[in-house]
């Protein structure tokens, strides 16, 4: 009697995912590059765009700013009263200090670029009230690497003196520019705008600054007091 004769099925090969090729990797490779190129261009319009916008209330030239300084003996009666202010912070010594509109122009007029000199023609006091110090500004602005010409913004602003985390502060709260519209996303850029932050940051005058214990304004002139305490 014969055998029975079985006949066997053969075994499927295992069930393998799509099969990605050399043309997906390149596809992912162009995508991506062609993101970061377009990224890039839209940075670079959309600079272009605000530079443009700049242009509108900025003008070519700076309005020229003189800076009086004060005649003797005045002049050297201020830069006493300096000269005993620095001692008092050194010292840890209590100091009050009152300043005027014209008094502190003369410092500017005297700073060398070490402390503010970088701001002399930049900025001139005009007055000191309502909590606030007035001033005239013709500030150069930064341009694009390819544009050519200078723009300068030429307008006025307040400035709000306070401490904040025991860091002197001279706060930019408006700015206006005659006859012409500064945009709001400017206006907010240029708000954080410290005054005083490069003297303030520098290692060599760090702790010096932080011992002016109170920065205001009274009536019409600025208050500045020492702190009661010694840089070791």
């Amino acid at each position: 009697m014969d055998s029975p004769t079985y006949q066997t099925t053969p075994t499927p090969p295992a069930a393998q995912g799509p099969q990605r090729g050399i043309g997906f990797g390149c596809a992912i490779a162009i995508g991506g590059t062609v993101f970061f190129i377009a990224l890039i261009a839209f940075s670079l319009w959309q600079g272009m765009k605000r530079s443009e916008l700049i242009d509108e209330f900025t003008s070519p030239e700076p309005t020229v700013l003189a800076i009086a300084r004060l005649d003797p003996p005045e002049s050297e009666r201020v830069e006493s009263e300096l000269a005993t202010f620095i001692s008092a912070l050194r010292e840890g010594k209590d100091y009050e200090w009152k300043l005027d509109a014209a008094e502190l122009n003369h410092l500017l007029a005297i700073s060398s670029p070490e402390d503010f000199g970088e701001l002399k023609g930049q900025l001139r006091i005009t007055e000191i009230r309502d909590d606030r110090i007035h001033a005239e500004i013709a500030f150069p602005i930064n341009r694009l690497p390819w544009e050519k010409g200078e723009r300068f913004l030429n307008g006025e602003i307040e400035i709000l003196p306070e401490i904040v985390k025991k860091n002197p502060i001279l706060k930019v709260t408006t700015l206006r520019v005659p006859n012409k519209e500064v945009p709001d996303w400017f206006q907010e850029h240029f708000s954080v705008y410290n005054l005083v932050e490069r003297f303030s940051m520098n290692p060599d005058t760090f702790d010096l600054t932080r011992q002016i214990s109170e920065l205001k304004i009274e009536g019409n002139e600025l208050v500045v007091k020492a702190a009661p305490f010694k840089v070791e």
